[in-house]
């Protein structure tokens, strides 16, 4: 990875994870576990590219996402915010469709402000 392309890392997503320690709290099956969501995963795709409006994605609102975004990290016209606006719409959607409650969907914004934040300001660092 170039530390030095901005542009290149704006458009990235991170996600840092803890590394798992061997004991009795981790599941021995787990690389099983993933080899079969992914499975599933790759089979959902095609309900993904249905996701859309008379054809389109919701423009509207995913500007509605990107304007939440950006004034929850303070910046404007930021690309980082933008391209996790559209994970964060695409988010609020599946978990509708799954018809989570309130709950769930604050959470998942409470995630995104978080990851954003620190995604923006760890790019201001860097």
């Amino acid at each position: 990875m170039n530390e030095e392309d901005k542009a290149f890392q704006s458009r990235m997503l991170l996600f840092e994870f803890a590394a798992l320690e061997a004991g009795d709290d981790v599941d021995p099956n787990l690389y099983d576990q993933w080899m079969m969501v992914r499975e599933l995963m790759s089979a959902l795709t095609i309900d993904f590219t249905t996701l859309h409006i008379l054809g389109k994605i919701d423009r509207e609102a995913i500007q509605d996402c990107a304007a939440f975004l950006q004034k929850a990290v303070a910046r404007k016209r930021d690309r980082n915010a933008n391209m996790w606006a559209i994970l964060l719409y695409f988010m609020l959607v599946i978990n509708m469709m799954s018809q989570c409650g309130s709950e769930e969907q604050e959470e998942v914004f409470e995630w995104m402000i978080k990851s954003v934040t620190r995604a923006t300001y760890e790019l201001v660092k860097a």
